[in-house]
Parts: C-alpha cells; sequence; structure tokens
C-alpha cells in the first residue's frame, strides 16, 4: 500500500464480498475533494444477482410494460473508472464465458 495526504494506492488488492472475491490495482485519489476511484480487477465468476439483487419486473401483471421506474444513475459523490475482467458471469441465471476472446 501506498498513501499520501490525497490518495491511496494498493497494487495487490483482494476483496471478497457475497462470496465473490476480486483480485488487482486500485487507486483512490482527490480525497479531501471529489475523489477519483480507479481500479482494474479481476475474477474468476462475478454474479450479478448476488451484487445488485434481484431485477425490477420488466411486465407488469396485466402483460404489458412495467411502468415501475428503472434508475442506473452514475455515483454522484465520486468519479469511477473500472475496469472488470471475469472468465464466466452470471447474468441472472444465464452464464456466459469466454465473453472477452478474441475470435480468429
Amino acid at each position: 500500500m501506498k498513501a499520501t495526504p490525497t490518495g491511496i494506492t494498493l497494487d495487490e488488492a483482494t476483496a471478497t464480498s457475497v462470496g465473490q472475491t476480486i483480485r488487482g490495482a486500485l487507486q483512490v485519489a482527490g480525497l479531501g475533494d471529489r475523489p477519483n476511484v480507479s481500479a482494474t480487477l479481476d475474477s474468476d465468476k462475478i454474479a450479478l444477482a448476488a451484487l445488485f439483487g434481484p431485477l425490477a419486473p420488466v411486465f407488469g401483471p396485466n402483460g404489458e410494460w412495467s411502468g415501475r421506474p428503472f434508475s442506473a444513475a452514475p455515483p454522484g459523490n465520486f468519479d469511477l473508472d473500472l475496469r472488470l475482467s471475469a472468465r464466466r458471469l452470471d447474468v441472472y441465471g444465464h452464464e456466459l464465458t469466454d465473453v472477452a476472446r478474441r475470435q480468429r
């Protein structure tokens, strides 16, 4: 870990949340002002439902589009630059593998 009065750098960070582990580099700059969080992280598997909870219903009881508002606003109190790599991605029960593999 490297620290200054205005920032922190972790070259080899490991974090585990809801049974999922990510590893990589993490930097937080601009402490005391508007923080800028920058990270390059990887994981064997990431399950979106475990991180974000259940999806809001897309359709209402009548079969038409749900009128429930959807919000995916960016963070308001800090800037985020994130690169996340995963060998497997579970998108609400649908597993994606090798999605970033280059095809020849």
